[in-house]
């Protein structure tokens, strides 16, 4: 059986873990706001430069299969970035669920001490 010690220094590090989660989708947020962020990722990768990469899968002088799979790879990138990003922003929902959860749990915790 668990101690109550024990449980309490489990929920402990569920809360930093969380608060951690939540300062990184904080710091995505920020980055969204950013002027040159915003110009050289979400615009310029992100749009500009995806849609430069699918104009070049139908271009006739890109045809050749090793450019292809270079087009490929590059869209990949651009996927899984955003994908990254998109992480970034479910899990500090989560964490940010989750947090209240943990800290009632500790108040619990501590209360039985």
């Amino acid at each position: 059986m668990m101690s109550i010690n024990n449980e309490i220094e489990e929920i402990e590090i569920s809360i930093d873990s969380a608060k951690r989660t939540i300062e990184l989708g904080k710091s995505l947020e920020k980055l969204k706001k950013n002027k040159e962020f915003k110009e050289i990722i979400l615009d310029g990768y992100f749009n500009k430069e995806a849609v430069r990469l699918v104009g070049l899968k139908r271009d006739p002088n890109c045809q050749d299969p090793v450019q292809q799979a270079d087009i490929d790879q590059a869209l990949n990138g651009i996927s899984e970035l955003q994908e990254h990003f998109r992480k970034i922003e479910r899990f500090a929902d989560q964490a940010q669920a989750a947090l209240e959860d943990f800290e009632a749990a500790k108040e619990e915790a501590l209360l039985e001490e």
